[in-house]
């Protein structure tokens, strides 16, 4: 073997052994960096070991933090600028029972007629549009003694569980419930309720409840003779600015100017002209009529609200006796076939239907004839 070829098996076996622990260095620093880096991450990961028990002040839990004071309310301005969007009568009742959904379970807003409270409107009720109809039909006279006759005296209620009036209003298991009077022009003309499910109380907060009454029946009274819209106090804060063009020094002066009296000698600065695009807008005329669920009702309205009632009962007979009503159409014998239901529901007609407006008009019959008969009162056999 010649001298080169030897020196060349020497230089490569030189190599290849500084390579191999340069190497073996390299994996030795990789092997004591990761089980650093392990180490590390274990103890990190200790921490979300630790128990949590016992880490927050005594005093803390003690005061309860969401514990609200007697009358404290958690209604925000929104709510207030929410009823002032409205622009009838009727959209400040349905904003006011929306609102109340966020305080409670149910909300049944009621109006007072001839010492009845009467349903208007209820929301939340389980059984849904079908359940929210059917308990319009429950009259609840306000009796001299009870929870109705202190709110139609003004003073609201809280009812315990398993109280009456929970239960006509097919909320019987209601875990607590309030009845709120609502004021219009200094008198009841009618009451909210409100009641939390079971399960529920802990949202359920009859103070903003009450409050949310009271703004209402304020912005019903100011609906006839409205000219602010919104409500001034209610708008949204605009940021002020410096007039741009106006130096620091000049600014406070003129500010300083506005508190000063005018000199008596000066001539006063004659009022500039308004033009028509500028004139005030003319005042409502005196004595506008307030109307809507809560106004006082007049003999025509009586009659509407008759007449709607004696549809709704006639219409609900039809709706569960299809079938005896075909065939009572045929027969000529509609009441034979019904006597029972329209026997009830003629009662209920009479108990909540004042007399006075039932002397006039039997709308009552008129819609047994209409709906029930089909318009031939020969059908109904009577």
């Amino acid at each position: 073997m010649s001298d080169p070829d030897e020196r060349r098996r020497l230089l490569e076996e030189e190599i290849e052994r500084r390579l191999s622990e340069r190497f073996a260095a390299l994996r030795d620093e990789f092997q004591r960096l990761r089980l650093e880096s392990d180490g590390r991450w274990s103890g990190f990961a200790s921490r979300f070991e630790q128990k949590i028990s016992g880490i927050v002040p005594a005093e803390l839990l003690a005061s309860g933090p969401l514990e609200r004071r007697d009358g404290e309310v958690r209604l925000s301005i929104a709510a207030a600028r929410e009823l002032d969007g409205a622009s009838t009568q009727v959209e400040i009742l349905q904003r006011l029972l929306d609102l109340c959904r966020r305080h409670a379970s149910r909300a049944i807003l009621l109006v007072l007629r001839d010492g009845v409270f009467g349903v208007w409107k209820a929301v939340g009720l389980p059984g849904g549009t079908a359940a929210e109809t059917m308990v319009r039909q429950a009259p609840l006279p306000a009796d001299s003694q009870g929870a109705l006759a202190r709110v139609a005296e003004g003073f609201p209620v809280r009812l315990a569980a398993g109280n009456e009036v929970s239960t006509k209003l097919s909320c019987s298991d209601a875990a607590d419930a309030v009845l709120v009077p609502m004021s219009i022009r200094e008198k009841v003309s009618g009451a909210l309720y409100a009641d939390a499910a079971p399960g529920e109380e802990d949202r359920f907060d009859p103070e903003s409840v009450a409050f949310l009454a009271f703004l209402s029946g304020l912005f019903v009274e100011r609906l006839p003779g409205r000219k602010l819209k919104p409500f001034p106090a209610l708008r949204l804060f605009e940021r002020a600015s410096r007039p741009p063009s106006t130096s620091l020094d000049e600014y406070e002066r003129q500010m300083v100017s506005l508190w000063k009296e005018v000199s008596p000698s000066a001539p006063a600065e004659p009022e500039p002209e308004r033009r028509p695009a500028e004139q005030a807008p003319p005042a409502p005329a005196p004595g506008r009529r307030l109307t809507g669920p809560l106004a006082p009702p007049d003999d025509e309205e009586r009659q509407m609200e008759a007449r709607r009632f004696a549809q709704l009962l006639v219409s609900e007979i039809k709706l569960y006796n299809d079938r005896a009503v075909e065939e009572g159409r045929a027969q000529g014998n509609l009441y034979k076939r019904l006597k029972e239901e329209i026997d009830l529901s003629r009662r209920m007609y009479e108990d909540r239907i004042p007399e006075s407006v039932r002397a006039g008009n039997d709308f009552f019959h008129e819609e047994l004839v209409r709906i029930l008969a089909d318009g031939r009162a020969e059908a109904l056999g009577i």
